[in-house]
């Protein structure tokens, strides 16, 4: 029976998939193209920063709730843009995802998990309380779901919460108020993920690289917006969580321009520019094959990001053995 019942579920997955891909309509946002390309991270001259800086690479695009993606700082309130979807298409969609996600941990068993020490880090203000211990257990909850077929496995240590103004609310990167509260409240060695949620920044998130973390141990982790956490609103799914831990693992986004090396891995197709929304139809925009929008290091919704590639998760495995193991 239970046979029986996985073949439903799989043939219900590849049923939604098709439909998804070809009935629902398009969620528009800017058309963009980002200048320049990243390098591969074994490269002596890959990124001059000690971490994931999106804002070096221009970005001026938002997410459904008006809110900058990756390292951009908030622009006018009248330029934020809305990407609006229909109630019914983002929840077939959310069914898809499940699916999808279900059939790979059904085709992905691997004893030898790595495992990684996770620590929460709720940064309060005066007038924001962040996340609550449940819905940080939900986002937790998303993260290892998201990344159960790849290998890895998060295991939640602990949730701290911590009331302080000047943490919740600097402005700028490596600034002393990071410092500090990275200082107090850092768990672990270059193996522990460590996910502080504040303001971020103005931004969603920002990661730092693990290539840097000899140099600076204090500074790695991620830093994540509390309003693009998991279940702040409907469209916060916690994919933004999946994303900067993507970073913090050594991915760079898939979209880097037309030009090579792109972001270094042969499976990710060269990608003109990120994608906004969560396209019905496939789009080539560098005429090397179709755009990943359904990869966790696109920038698409999150209720169309479900996957990582085998040339990722090899990247990813190669900078853990490499860098935090």
């Amino acid at each position: 029976m239970s046979n029986v019942i996985t073949l439903a579920v799989r043939y219900h997955a590849i049923i939604l998939f098709l439909l998804l891909r070809h009935d629902f309509p398009q969620c528009r946002g800017h058309e963009l193209t980002l200048r320049g390309g990243n390098f591969d991270p074994h490269d002596n001259h890959y990124h001059s920063h000690s971490f994931h800086n999106h804002r070096s690479l221009g970005e001026e695009h938002v997410n459904e709730d008006g809110i900058p993606i990756c390292g951009f700082p908030d622009p006018p309130e009248g330029n934020l843009q809305i990407l609006g979807a229909s109630h019914d298409s983002a929840l077939l969609r959310k069914i898809a995802k499940f699916l999808k996600r279900l059939w790979h941990a059904d085709r992905h068993h691997d004893k030898n998990r790595i495992i990684v020490p996770t620590f929460y880090h709720i940064i309060q203000s005066d007038t924001v309380a962040g996340p609550s211990a449940a819905r940080v257990q939900e986002q937790h909850d998303h993260l290892v779901e998201a990344f159960a077929p790849y290998g890895f496995s998060f295991i939640l240590k602990n949730v701290t919460f911590t009331r302080n103004n000047e943490w919740f609310g600097y402005k700028g990167y490596n600034t002393i108020q990071e410092r500090r509260m990275k200082t107090a409240l850092r768990k672990g060695g270059p193996e522990s993920l460590n996910i502080y949620v504040n303001n971020g920044n103005g931004v969603c998130g920002y990661a730092y690289l693990p290539r840097f973390y000899a140099s600076f141990p204090w500074n790695d982790g991620i830093v994540i917006n509390f309003r693009c956490f998991a279940g702040h609103t409907p469209s916060q799914e916690g994919d933004v969580v999946v994303h900067e831990t993507g970073h913090w693992l050594g991915l760079l986004h898939t979209y880097s321009g037309c030009s090579e090396p792109g972001d270094g891995i042969s499976d990710t197709p060269l990608q003109d520019g990120p994608t906004l929304g969560c396209p019905s139809a496939p789009k080539n925009s560098c005429g090397k094959g179709n755009d990943l929008v359904d990869n966790f290091m696109d920038l698409s919704s999150d209720v169309c990001r479900s996957s990582f590639t085998p040339g990722q998760t090899k990247r990813m495995v190669e900078e853990w053995v490499r860098y935090r193991s």
